[in-house]
Order: C-alpha cells, then structure tokens, then sequence
C-alpha cells in the first residue's frame, strides 16, 4: 500500500498501469518466463493446452505461461503470438495465402 500512496502523493498513480506492465515484464525475464497469447477456433481440451504448452516450452527452452482466447473468425486451427513471433496455422490464415496465391501468379498452359 505504501507504493500506491506515493504514486498517489507524487500525482503518478495513472502510470500504474505501466509501472506493473514494466514489473512483470522484468519479473518473466528474469525468471525465463514467455507470455504466448493463444487465439483457437474452439475451446481446448486440458490435454491440448498441456501438449501446447509442453511444446512451446520446448522449441523456446523456457516455461511458458499460456494465455487463451477463442476466436470463432479462424474457422479451424490457432495464432500463436510470442513477442514478435507469430506462428498462424489457422484455415483462415491458409485461404487468404491461397487467394493471393490465386491472384498473385498467371496461370501457363502447356
């Protein structure tokens, strides 16, 4: 409370927002934590997530704190967002590519 108080005394308490943004960010890099936001197109099963999660901490040899949002738009599949790593494996990610694809390249007739 004595941290609250001399935000509030120094007029700073509308940072405090970003003072405990800043904190936790700190507190994971010190402790090897990542932060994957997680977008799916349906729910996960505890299993999913415990594979999820069991595989990211692997690739990035680090503990990895999952957060998970369903997203109905994706159709099938899921976003992974790790800092500025994005791995997109949804249906809806695999059409757009394919409709520029389509758009992209003349087809050659024999």
């Amino acid at each position: 409370m004595n941290f609250a108080k001399l935000l509030i005394d120094k007029s700073r308490f509308q940072s405090f927002h970003d003072i405990t943004r800043e904190f936790v960010k700190q507190y994971n890099k010190v402790n090897n934590i990542e932060v994957a936001h997680v977008r799916t197109a349906k729910k996960l099963d505890a299993a999913e997530i415990t594979r999820l999660k069991s595989m990211l901490e692997k690739k990035l040899l680090k503990t990895v704190e999952l957060k998970i949002q369903e997203d109905p738009d994706l159709l099938a599949g899921l976003r992974i967002k790790i800092n500025d790593m994005v791995l997109d494996n949804t249906a809806r990610s695999r059409m757009d590519n394919l409709k520029q694809l389509a758009q992209s390249e003349p087809v050659q007739e024999s």
